[in-house]
């Protein structure tokens, strides 16, 4: 538990890093609305290579289509999703209001406002068109005012809002009349990319330009004293969604949470670092008409670290991959692809490791009717623990090591008894070292073959061993 706790207090100490210790911050808003508006990003930069039809159309006409198309697909991937999860809402398992849910509606009235203000529809005034390219310069106060951001006139942060807003101009680069991406720049800097499409949105949101804006609001708050305590925040952040069917009732689609460019947050002493490479934090495809879905987690390799007189806490993980597949019309619960990487995750507290995890990848099925487990690919997993002393710190003699493994095809079902049976293929073996109060190692090892069951020995041991199956 100690060693959980110590782990808390690393990601801990990044967080409050990121958000410092301020008051009233008038960024915040603004940036959570902008993450709330996204439906979500292409990239900036690149010169656009519009349909010759751009060229035909209005720049009214670009804006509002620009807006129009800005958020459905998400919500249509996410009622197809709810339609399946759900349940409970109707005789066949499913639900009709994907409301019931919680899961769908993510894109709101207030959000589609926050849009049409930012790209000043229905006025040209603030708006500069080049072939494909439109720029618009945001009326500060209608933005600051929008029920999203959620200020007020008459607040002390409404005018350092719009002093903000005032160093942000919206890009939109249309490759069609009703596709292309819309970029919210601060001091010239992409902050919020939205690429957008009549059946697909994405978002991305660049952490350097974001410390940009947190540094620039806390130098206009007068209550903010200290320096951010982190000098270097990179990287990128992209969600997305593809609606391949919008009809209500069988909705179908895809939505994704990445590290598009890998991240990495430090200090400007280096006592705390973070990086993440790129890839797939959650990804859930959908299909309300087969009554199926897939969610996805590819996370690319972490690293953290804190360090304080000599002493190092870290974690270091070479990557994660599961996938789950899910069908209403299935009996069974597939897993593909869980592992953790090239190498183990590794968490050490006071420059010794406390937990050391292998785990090759593999995958199983779970049964629905028996709760049968098969494996499709073979376990390798080993764990070991260094238990922390009253002193917190890491014992170097005292530690458990559980090992198991057993080849693809093996199949276990738990018996009436409570025993754990190898129905088919194995063996599957176990191992388990831990130590005496002297310090000695003691061996629980037992081999499973097929045919055979194991459960613990009697009620004051948790020692495994072969029993009978009845």
């Amino acid at each position: 538990m100690n060693y959980l706790i110590r782990t808390t207090r690393l990601t801990s100490s990044v967080r409050q890093a990121i958000t410092g210790n301020r008051r009233g911050l008038a960024a915040i808003p603004l940036i959570m609305s902008g993450l709330l508006m996204a439906g979500c990003g292409g990239s900036s930069g690149s010169d656009p290579q519009p349909d010759p039809i751009v060229n035909d159309t209005s720049t009214a006409d670009l804006k509002r289509n620009a807006s129009s198309n800005i958020g459905g697909s998400l919500d249509t991937t996410l009622n197809g999703a709810s339609r399946i999860t759900s349940g409970g809402g109707s005789s066949d398992g499913f639900t009709d209001d994907p409301a019931d849910s919680g899961i769908g509606g993510l894109w709101s009235d207030d959000a589609q406002s926050l849009v049409n203000t930012s790209l000043d529809l229905g006025n040209e005034n603030n708006t500069v068109r080049e072939g494909s390219r439109i720029t618009i310069d945001p009326d500060d106060a209608a933005v600051c005012a929008e029920e999203l951001v959620g200020m007020d006139a008459n607040d002390t942060e409404f005018q350092r809002c719009q002093t903000l807003v005032g160093d942000m101009l919206v890009q939109i680069d249309a490759t069609s009349d009703t596709a292309g991406s819309v970029s919210y720049l601060f001091q010239n800097q992409p902050l919020v990319v939205i690429g957008y499409t009549n059946s697909s949105n994405s978002f991305e949101l660049n952490l350097g330009t974001l410390k940009t804006l947190i540094d620039a609001d806390n130098a206009l708050n007068p209550d903010f004293g200290d320096e951010s305590p982190l000098d270097t925040i990179q990287g990128a952040i992209r969600m997305s969604a593809v609606a391949t069917n919008q009809t209500s009732g069988a909705e179908a689609g895809s939505v994704a949470l990445e590290v598009s460019s890998p991240l990495r947050i430090a200090s400007a002493d280096a006592a705390t670092t973070m990086s993440l490479g790129t890839g797939k934090i959650f990804a859930m495809s959908a299909d309300a008409a087969s009554e199926s879905a897939a969610i996805e987690i590819a996370l690319g390799a972490l690293q953290a670290s804190e360090s304080e007189d000599g002493s190092v806490n870290s974690i270091d993980m070479k990557g994660l991959t599961a996938i789950i597949d899910i069908a209403n019309n299935s009996d069974q619960l597939t897993v593909r692809n869980l592992g953790i990487g090239q190498g183990p995750l590794r968490i050490a507290l006071d420059n010794a490791d406390v937990v050391n995890l292998g785990l090759d990848t593999f995958g199983f099925t779970v049964s629905m009717d028996d709760g049968d487990i098969t494996l499709t690919g073979g376990l390798n997993l080993s764990l070991m623990i260094n238990e922390l002393l009253e002193d917190n710190t890491v014992s170097d003699t005292l530690f458990s090591l559980l090992e198991m493994t057993a080849p693809a095809g093996t199949q276990l079902s738990e018996q009436f008894n409570g025993s754990l049976m190898v129905t088919s293929g194995g063996p599957f073996n176990y191992s388990l070292t831990t130590q005496d109060d002297n310090g000695n190692p003691v061996v629980n090892q037992v081999t499973v073959n097929s045919g055979q069951c194991a459960d613990e020995d009697d009620a004051d041991s948790d020692d495994l061993q072969l029993v009978s199956c009845q």
